[in-house]
């Protein structure tokens, strides 16, 4: 088993991992009493989950990725302006350096701040969860899946993950 630093570091290419199903195979062969139900969900909101999950994960690597870039590009102008205070100062060259870096980094700061992927993550990551607990609640057939025909179910199924969807988040 890898640490979890090694695990959740941000790729420079980020690529969706394989999607899974939220009911494994041999659950789902268990229960074929549900397979109706879980078809209903497949083509109606997995898509949107998958895509929120997938947009949150992309968003996480990278606000992870620029904050990385962040703490490297500190810690190297920290360490130019280290060694120029050991040499006594007067180096051209690193006072150059560590200035170009320092703009750099004001650059790259203002930069990741203007992405706004944190908020994008929350964003995405709360519609996928609520997806997922709706995913459930549909299979429980919970209220407000309860009592009605499957038609209604249906229905009321696709009007909720429409409104998940496009529900935004409050600043």
């Amino acid at each position: 088993m890898k640490p979890g630093l090694v695990t959740l570091r941000p790729r420079l290419r980020w690529h969706p991992p394989e999607r899974t199903p939220l009911v494994a195979a041999d659950v789902r062969a268990a229960a074929p009493d549900l397979g109706t139900d879980l078809d209903v969900l497949e083509r109606v909101l997995l898509p949107d989950y998958y895509d929120f999950d997938e947009s949150a994960q992309r968003a996480q690597n990278t606000f992870r990725l620029g904050q990385i870039l962040i703490i490297v590009g500190g810690a190297t102008a920290t360490a130019l302006g280290a060694v120029q205070a050991a040499l006594g100062g007067g180096v051209a060259w690193l006072g150059i350096a560590g200035a170009i870096i320092a703009g750099a980094l004001t650059g790259g700061v203002a930069y990741v701040r203007g992405q706004h992927a944190q908020r994008d993550y929350f964003t995405d990551r709360l519609k996928a969860e609520r997806l997922r607990s709706e995913y459930f609640v549909f299979l429980g057939r919970l209220a407000p899946y309860d009592g009605e025909s499957d038609d209604e179910r249906v229905a009321r199924l696709r009007d909720r993950v429409g409104l998940i969807a496009t529900q935004e988040q409050a600043q």
